[in-house]
């Protein structure tokens, strides 16, 4: 519009000057909307004020100047401005509409000018290179678009590439580190189960008893003891004695069942190395022990156990019971209620 002023100063003189004005004036208003960042705005605005810039100079001017053809490029702009499909089309059959409509009506309405037929020849070059250029604009652009797009997507699709390739390669090293922590667990399984008596033990000396071991994890921080004395040294009684535990040591998992190991081995020091066969010496002793095994550490370790110790005499049928931090429940035949002997509240381990 700022090209074609002069051209119409020079062949109309000022008549137009107004108009050519308000169209410079709202296309100078999308300039601010963009600044703005009002891109939805600006969209619809540029779009409508190119119709509304041109519509009235072919009124205004005389019949076959050939400003109707800019609405060639005008309908080309919804499909560089509008994503949604329906609206492009929507838009473009408007401005296709409009250029019919004002085609077969133009010649109804005088001019606001009168100028001669090579006048009017010369402004028809003038608007025909301008469609040709504009439409040569936009093809460019979508062009551009085009080779951006298709520079964008090579370079996702090797980004992705790269991704699926470091992302299968991360999930090869983590199968593998987790293979090898299972196969880790599960041999520690092992260890820790062969430090369990055997069924075959438990069924020779305690024939009407079961137990239930469910460990959370693959290794666990519970773990039940048991160990046959002979008579009990400074035990004025005969027959076997049998020693059982169940202990609940800090923590599961793995951490839980290092702890049981370091527990489990204090058990059967203080009644194999010490001779001592009384429960509740040897929940002192076993106490004192695992004490003594973290002592050396630099953390302040105040890991342990909590458990109930028995000793049953398979000759007597005395049960003597010390607990630290658990209790020991009694069941017996046709009773209503179930007995509770409390046990200590000092656990096993370094507590205060």
């Amino acid at each position: 519009m700022v090209l074609y002023l002069p051209l119409e100063i020079l062949f109309n003189g000022f008549v137009f000057v107004p108009f050519i004005l308000i169209a410079v004036a709202l296309l100078a208003v999308t300039l601010y909307i963009i600044y703005k960042q009002w891109f939805q705005i600006a969209r619809f605005y540029f779009f409508f004020s190119c119709i509304l810039s041109i519509l009235p100079m072919m009124y205004l001017v005389p019949t076959g100047a050939g400003n109707e053809f800019l609405f060639i490029p005008v309908s080309l702009l919804p499909v560089i401005f509008f994503k949604e499909k329906k609206l492009q089309f929507i838009l473009f059959v408007f401005v296709v509409s409009l250029f019919f409509v004002v085609i077969n009506t133009r010649q109804f309405i005088t001019p606001l000018v009168q100028v001669p037929q090579e006048t009017i020849l010369f402004f028809r070059n003038i608007y025909i290179a301008m469609v040709f250029f504009l439409i040569f604009t936009i093809v460019s652009y979508f062009k551009k678009i085009a080779s951006d797009l298709d520079e964008i997507n090579f370079n996702k699709n090797e980004l992705l590439k790269n991704s699926n390739k470091e992302i299968t390669a991360q999930k090869n090293e983590i199968e593998i580190q987790h293979q090898e922590i299972k196969s880790s667990i599960s041999y520690a399984k092992r260890i820790q189960t062969a430090i369990l008596p055997s069924n075959d033990l438990i069924q020779k000396y305690l024939p009407n008893s079961f137990i239930i071991y469910k460990p959370k994890d693959i290794v666990a921080g519970d773990f039940y003891w048991m160990h046959v004395l002979p008579q009990p040294n400074g035990w004025e009684v005969e027959g076997d004695t049998i020693l059982f535990s169940a202990a609940d040591c800090t923590g599961h998992g793995v951490p839980g069942a290092m702890v049981s190991v370091v527990c489990n081995n204090a058990l059967n020091q203080s009644v194999k190395e010490f001779g001592i066969t009384q429960p509740n010496l040897i929940l002192d002793k076993t106490r004192e022990l695992i004490i003594d095994a973290f002592a050396e550490s630099e953390e302040d370790v105040k890991d342990g156990m909590d458990l109930s110790l028995c000793a049953l005499n398979l000759k007597t049928n005395i049960l003597t019971h010390a607990g630290a931090n658990n209790p020991l429940w009694i069941i017996r035949k046709n009773a209503k209620e179930i007995e509770e002997i409390k046990g200590c509240k000092q656990p096993i381990g370094n507590f205060e």
